[in-house]
């Protein structure tokens, strides 16, 4: 599954069919093969189809050739048991080999799916809870700074204020200063 080239019988096919055919995801390609996209990976490890990924990480996902989903679905097919062959297959099963179309195989793929995808949620999650929790920091935060920065400009305007009255009342005082000056020295 780490291989970042297109996989394939071989790599010539490869080039081939990425140059002749388009892409598809692996969930339009379970849909195709009615199997679940965990098989369709399964399958493109095993080298039964082609793929090549697009993505990095949690993020990485595979894109199935067309061409290589369609000669897999005719194999398939011409592989599948007639009705008479049905004596066979339960042979295999009881001698424990798996068939295709295995139900059981689909349900427990279909499990490991859903557990991926419930895992990928829990952990989307646990990170938005921290992403809210930050915010919410963040604005408890701002709401006290905007508070200290509020405070502080009602002290500035009472500050102005009192500096206006200051200005206005020495004059007045000067006034009366000077008249009891005045009245006292005779000036």
């Amino acid at each position: 599954m780490g291989e970042e080239k297109p996989r394939g019988d071989d790599a010539a096919t490869g080039r081939q069919a990425a140059t002749s055919s388009g892409w598809v995801t692996t969930q339009q390609a379970a849909r195709a093969l009615d199997i679940s996209p965990r098989t369709v990976r399964w399958h493109i490890e095993r080298g039964n189809l082609e793929a090549k990924p697009e993505g990095e990480g949690v993020q990485r996902a595979w894109l199935v050739s067309i061409d290589s989903l369609q000669a897999f679905r005719d194999t398939r097919q011409a592989a599948a048991p007639s009705p008479g062959d049905y004596r066979a297959a339960t042979e295999d099963v009881e001698s424990g080999a798996a068939i295709p179309g295995d139900p059981i195989r689909e349900l427990a793929d279909r499990l490991v799916e859903e557990a991926r995808r419930a895992e990928e949620a829990r952990v989307r999650l646990e990170l938005s809870e921290r992403t809210e929790s930050t915010l919410r920091a963040e604005l408890a935060e701002e709401r006290q700074r905007r508070e200290e920065i509020e405070q502080e400009r009602d002290e500035l305007i009472q500050e102005l204020e009192a500096l206006k009255e200051s200005r206005e009342q020495p004059a007045e005082r000067q006034e009366v200063r000077r008249g009891w000056f005045r009245r006292f020295f005779g000036l």
